[in-house]
């Protein structure tokens, strides 16, 4: 960070997405709901899940020439019920990356609650409903606020899926983006 000067908010929320783009169901593309009936869960994607290698989930959602991911430890589990209704939690997330010319360090705990349908085999839509998540962010080992949040949560989101016994495999829908999918085992 350059002497003096200090991020502006936009850029504070925007790194402070280095985490949240962990969380598969907040930086996918929104999309308006529409009036639909609840859906039978696929049976292959309800129960108890735990990420595998979130470091090259996230690597795959935001590298670019300017944010380059370094480092990235803590667990993500993802428990999904036959109700419709989804959990992810966060514990001890940290992501270290640099971008542009300076370090970050994106830290973050606690709870993504949702809804979701299948309307199209093979991807779900995805409605967070509450987040309980407290994040930190330092930039050049200077803390900063980790404010907005909630601008990376709300409105339906598509997630594509591919499963079987023990894996899953969530790939959200973000335009313009190649995005590997996150690997969750069975818990």
């Amino acid at each position: 960070m350059i002497p003096g000067r200090t991020p502006s908010s936009r850029v504070v929320a925007i790194l402070t997405a280095l985490v949240l783009a962990g969380g598969v169901f907040v930086l996918s593309a929104p999309r308006p709901l529409a009036a639909r009936a609840v859906q039978q869960a696929p049976s292959c994607v309800v129960g108890e899940w735990t990420a595998v290698d979130l470091e090259s989930y996230l690597r795959s959602v935001v590298e670019s020439e300017r944010v380059h991911i370094e480092r990235v430890s803590g667990a993500a589990t993802l428990a999904i019920r036959p109700d419709g209704t989804l959990t992810e939690t966060f514990s001890g997330v940290v992501a270290g990356a640099t971008f542009g010319d300076s370090a970050i360090e994106v830290g973050m705990d606690g709870t993504i609650e949702a809804t979701y349908t299948e309307d199209v085999p093979g991807a779900l839509t995805v409605t967070p409903t509450a987040v309980n998540v407290v994040a930190s962010v330092t930039l050049d080992g200077v803390a900063l606020p980790a404010s907005g949040l909630g601008d990376f949560v709300g409105g339906a989101s598509t997630i594509n899926y591919d499963c079987d016994a023990g894996t899953l495999l969530l790939a959200p829908d973000i335009p313009d983006r190649a995005v590997q999918p996150q690997v969750f085992r069975r818990s």
